[in-house]
């Protein structure tokens, strides 16, 4: 069987430019820090080494994050400020169809995970799903791949899709195809196989 990796966060859905960021500074706020966004884009990235240099745990940052993440992008959603990419239902139908197994594999926990797919109703494609809880096994860590594939016998291929050079990177441990969609980070020499500017071009070298 021949499986497809997807990622989430701006592969699948759209969100602010700052999102992350502005629930990065609530968190470290609660942990008695005043970031700037910069900083804190840089924390949510997962470069620790400002927390290093506050003797903050990543765990800890994690949880105070979580906390406001969910609220976050319930409301980015609702007001519309979160959209879906363009091409993702033709893209996962388009999957469904050539018989792909399809698990989605982020680094977001699988409450607002589970939001944002069943808000854009993206959830039903999927044959399993692979989360970052509280075991914090996040890309590029390809454990997180693996446990989302260990159900299939005979497997023929892997492809992953992702915005980051996390996924590719992870994509590249398990000896998957990469493709990395230049959404919000474009031109970054990740190593990918491909770079495509829409998913619809994912459909084109899946053929």
């Amino acid at each position: 069987m021949k499986a497809g990796l997807v990622d989430l966060d701006d592969t699948l859905v759209c969100w602010p430019k700052h999102l992350f960021a502005e629930i990065a500074q609530k968190a470290m706020k609660n942990l008695g820090e005043e970031i700037d966004l910069e900083t804190a884009h840089t924390i949510t990235r997962f470069d620790y080494n400002y927390l290093r240099q506050k003797n903050i745990p990543p765990e800890k940052f994690w949880i105070e994050f979580n906390k406001y993440g969910y609220a976050g992008r319930l409301d980015a959603l609702q007001s519309g400020r979160a959209t879906m990419m363009p091409g993702a239902h033709r893209l996962l139908i388009n999957l469904r169809e050539k018989g792909y197994f399809l698990a989605l594999v982020t680094n977001s926990p699988e409450a607002p995970g589970r939001l944002a797919l069943s808000y854009f109703g993206l959830q039903g494609y999927f044959d399993a799903f692979s989360f970052t809880n509280n075991d914090r096994i996040e890309k590029p860590n390809p454990e997180l791949a693996r446990r989302a594939l260990r159900g299939i016998k005979d497997l023929e291929s892997v492809f992953i899709v992702g915005d980051s050079t996390r996924d590719i990177i992870m994509g590249k441990k398990l000896g998957a195809t990469t493709i990395h969609l230049e959404t919000k980070n474009p031109a970054i020499d990740c190593g990918a196989d491909y770079c495509v500017k829409s998913l619809d071009e994912v459909i084109n070298i899946l053929k």
